[in-house]
Parts: C-alpha cells; sequence; structure tokens
C-alpha cells in the first residue's frame, strides 16, 4: 500500500508541476516525528545546521504556524503538504513570513480546506491549493484535479468508493451522501464497505480527460480540535504506537474535557501495574499543552458511531466538539 500510495501522491504532483528537484515539507504527528529516519529527512530545527540540505523537511503539524514557516524559509522548501487547518492558520502568520516563501503549490490533507484557506492562501502566498482527500482507514482516496475547480480524482487501483444515500443506494451525481470504502491493497487489516463517516457528492466526467472517476465535492469531513491555555486549536494527536505499546490498550478515545484537562478512556486487558501512566502523561504535555491535566479511565467496551466507526479523539468541552 506504501508504495501504491506514494505513486498516486507523485501522479498528483505531477499534475500540479512538480519536479523530482522540488524539496517538500511534509506534517507528521509527534510519535512519526520521532520515528523517522535523519538518513532521509531533514527533521525541524536540523535544517538551522543543514540550510542546503536536499533532503525532504518534516515538521509536527502541532507547531505553531509561524515555526514551521520559518522552517520552510530556511529549507527553501518547494511545496507543502499537510493538515489543512495548519493551512489555515497560515492565514493568521505575519505577512512577511508568508511573502518570503516561494512555493509552487500546497496539499492539504486529512479534512476539507477551511473556506477562508481557499479564498486567502492563494492571494497571500501567491501560489495555488489543492485538497487531497485521505484517512486512516483508506488512505490517499482522492486527490484535487487542477482542472476540475475543487473536484478530486479518485485513485481507483487503490481504493473502491461508494457514495450511498440513508437507504443503501447510490447516489446519482449531484447528490450528496455518506463515503463507504474497500482498500484494495490492504491486506493487513481487509476493510470491505467500511463507512467512513464523511458525506461526498459525486461530479460528472472530468473536463481533463483523466479516467479516474471524480467527487465534485467533500461535503462533510469533521475532525476534532483542542485547545488549551489560549494556545491555537490543533488536530490532536501521539500516533498508535504510545497506545499499543505503552497503555498496551486494545482501544481507546481521549477526549477534552476541560480548559485543561483530557481524560483517556482505554479498554485492556492487562494490569494497572503492566502500563506506564507518566510516560503516556509525558507524551500528551509534550504533544498538546505542558500543563495538561491527564485522567485515566478503565472501560469494558467503546462504542462506535452508528456507522461502525471508532472516534479516537473527542472535544467534549468546546460547544460543536471543537469540530473542524
Amino acid at each position: 500500500m506504501d508504495i501504491a500510495g506514494a505513486a498516486a501522491f507523485n501522479r498528483a504532483c505531477a499534475w500540479y508541476g512538480a519536479s523530482p528537484r522540488d524539496r517538500n515539507c511534509c506534517t507528521f504527528s509527534g510519535p512519526q516525528i520521532d520515528a523517522l529516519d535523519p538518513a532521509h529527512w531533514c527533521i525541524g530545527d536540523a535544517v538551522f545546521d543543514h540550510p542546503d540540505t536536499k533532503l525532504p523537511l518534516a515538521v509536527n503539524w502541532s507547531w505553531p504556524a509561524e515555526r514551521i514557516l520559518e522552517l520552510m524559509r530556511v529549507h527553501r522548501s518547494s511545496n507543502f503538504v499537510g493538515s489543512a487547518n495548519t493551512i489555515d492558520e497560515f492565514c493568521d502568520a505575519p505577512t512577511e513570513l508568508l511573502e518570503d516563501l516561494h512555493l509552487h503549490f500546497l496539499i492539504g490533507a486529512y479534512m476539507a480546506i477551511p473556506a477562508r484557506a481557499r479564498a486567502m492562501i492563494p492571494k497571500l502566498m501567491k501560489t495555488q491549493l489543492y485538497s487531497a482527500y485521505s484517512t486512516a482507514e483508506a488512505t490517499k482516496i482522492a486527490h484535487e484535479c487542477p482542472q476540475a475547480s475543487g473536484g478530486l480524482h479518485v485513485n481507483s487501483e487503490l481504493v473502491y468508493v461508494e457514495i450511498i444515500d440513508d437507504d443503501g443506494r447510490p447516489c446519482p451525481p449531484g447528490e450528496s451522501g455518506r463515503v463507504v470504502v474497500t482498500p484494495i491493497l490492504n491486506t493487513a487489516q481487509p476493510l470491505i464497505r467500511y463507512v467512513q463517516g464523511d458525506t461526498a457528492t459525486w461530479g460528472t466526467p472530468c473536463p481533463c480527460g483523466r479516467a479516474h472517476t471524480i467527487i465534485a465535492r467533500i461535503d462533510g469531513i469533521l475532525r476534532p480540535r483542542f485547545h488549551f491555555g489560549g494556545v491555537r486549536r490543533f488536530n490532536p494527536s501521539i500516533g498508535f504506537t504510545p497506545y499499543l505499546d505503552i497503555l498496551k490498550a486494545d482501544r481507546w478515545q481521549v477526549a477534552q474535557t476541560g480548559p485543561m484537562d483530557i481524560e483517556v478512556r482505554f479498554v485492556t486487558k492487562a494490569p494497572d501495574s503492566a502500563i506506564d501512566f507518566p510516560a503516556m502523561t509525558d507524551l500528551y504535555r509534550k504533544n498538546f499543552h505542558d500543563n495538561v491535566k491527564v485522567t485515566y479511565r478503565r472501560l469494558d467496551r467503546i462504542e462506535p458511531t452508528p456507522g461502525g466507526k471508532y472516534i479516537d479523539y473527542v472535544n467534549e468541552y468546546e460547544a460543536g466538539g471543537g469540530l473542524a
């Protein structure tokens, strides 16, 4: 899947005019950053010691937008690929930081690009902004076509996509419905007709002539964001590995329950003596906020959504669930 997914991503970048000599800047979660090989990535502040590196730049998506932009300036990044919310936060950065970059394009992933970013980023950064539809379950589902006014071509070799109504019937073009995916190459965890929890609308054949099915728009990709102590809203994540290796959890959910509070709900067969709670708390404080208060609650079961999807992060403190 990684090789096929990389091929689909590189194909989309070719649509956008990318060159093999381009220097990409990509966002990752904290644990993903820690797992990267410095032989293949320039990681964060290391770029200040090696500003002439040809390696792609890796940044943490929870870092402030100004820090990411400064790293990209030193790195002389050609393109940015990362969270759509991070791109939205670029709108609030100092104008001189934005004008000092000369990006060919930006790709916003993981969630729908906010309307503000759609309107402002091409003008502020004098570049193109494209969307990628990707999820943890189905990886790279679709990439925006540069000739389709926001439409996205499905990566049909990676995933079979259906859009269905409430009765389970296929939606015609122009009618919004639930996204159902069947990843074709995911042999480690096969999923058949998995309900993503997102809504989308089919489009008509694309004027570009490419044969890939086109999604006219993603109507709803909602991801919760956390907000602590006056710090900007961010996409919460510490990756999967800590939950498996440190918390020994079979299933988990992290909820923001107060202005500086999170509750970690988890299902496990392991005794408390086998769990390193201080190490988990340190990870949350490193990735979320230094002073966040963490409580842990064992459960016999964590309930999925009506569509059968488990939600790892929820915001129960802010009105609207902190949804992006």
